[in-house]
């Protein structure tokens, strides 16, 4: 079987399962809802480890509807409740249950999107990594490190020859590091 015709299966339960599941709210029978989704999402996802497909990029969307269909059916089951004069009074706990589904099912459909691969697994695509050659070091630039390793406590700013002033500036320079130098 071709791989388009097993996604096309495929995508049928799930279609199936929404189907029945919209029923199922309309008719009020809101735990019903509840198993449907549950049914239709993991239905779908042993259908496709069966048949050995890969996982279409609509993958991480069919888990973000799913999990806001069952969002919804938690919600209309223990989220509502009806008061005696006709209006519906709305649950802090059913409330808060579902968006806890809805956060969870977008969070997982959000990680399906990232990680579905463009290419079945059972093609293997062959790529040439050709190694890339380092470029050459230049043989002046370490035999000028080479040069400069004995003048580590040099400081160029302290030397009034290599910035350009005389004696007139700095008078008795000389004199005073020649000190320095014959002890």
């Amino acid at each position: 079987m071709s791989e388009n015709i097993k996604i096309f299966v495929g995508l049928l339960v799930p279609g199936a399962a929404a189907a029945t599941l919209f029923f199922a709210v309309f008719s009020e029978n809101y735990v019903l809802g509840i198993f449907l989704s549950i049914f239709g999402i993991a239905s779908w996802l042993i259908y496709t480890i069966i048949v050995k497909s890969y996982w279409p990029q609509i993958t991480g969307n069919i888990i973000i509807v799913f999990g806001a269909l069952l969002a919804l059916s938690v919600f209309l089951d223990v989220g509502l409740e009806q008061n005696m004069f006709g209006g519906l009074n709305v649950q802090s706990e059913g409330l808060a249950y579902s968006t806890i589904l809805l956060f969870f099912s977008i969070l997982l459909g959000v990680l399906f999107k990232k990680t579905t691969p463009m290419v079945s697994a059972s093609i293997t695509q062959k790529s040439s990594h050709t190694p890339v050659a380092a470029p050459p070091t230049a043989d002046s630039v370490l035999e000028k490190n080479e040069d400069n390793s004995d003048m580590s406590d040099y400081y160029m700013e302290n030397d009034p020859d290599a910035l350009g002033y005389g004696d007139e500036y700095f008078p008795g320079y000389g004199e005073y590091f020649q000190e320095d130098y014959e002890e």
